[in-house]
């Protein structure tokens, strides 16, 4: 099974999986609203923070493998200092109160 993406197959193992990524955050959210077995409400929040930090270092990572490419010295400085700034906000994120470190994750 593929699906379509502006001309390009994505893989039924990377849909499958990235869709499974989404699952986590779906049960922190779910657990603010209702009562699910071994998620209380305070600790899913906990949950969904840390999983999200732990998405946010995963696309830094990725960057940092994409600025090993063909790029200029100064630009592949620039794309090595940016690619750390996801596991930083990520940091950030897990030691705020709760609604600023979500804001940060969002808004990374």
């Amino acid at each position: 099974m593929n699906v379509r993406l502006e001309g390009n197959r994505i893989p039924a193992s990377a849909l499958a999986l990235g869709a499974a990524g989404l699952l986590p955050f779906a049960a922190a959210a779910l657990a603010q609203y209702v009562r699910l077995p071994g998620l209380a409400p305070a600790f899913g929040l906990q949950v969904g923070i840390v999983y999200g930090a732990i998405i946010l270092s995963f696309l830094g990572g990725i960057r940092w493998g994409t600025a090993i490419g063909p790029y200029a010295s100064n630009r592949q400085a620039l794309e090595f200092s940016t690619s750390v700034l996801g596991s930083l906000a990520g940091l950030a994120a897990v030691c705020m109160p709760e609604l600023l470190g979500i804001g940060l994750l969002i808004s990374g």
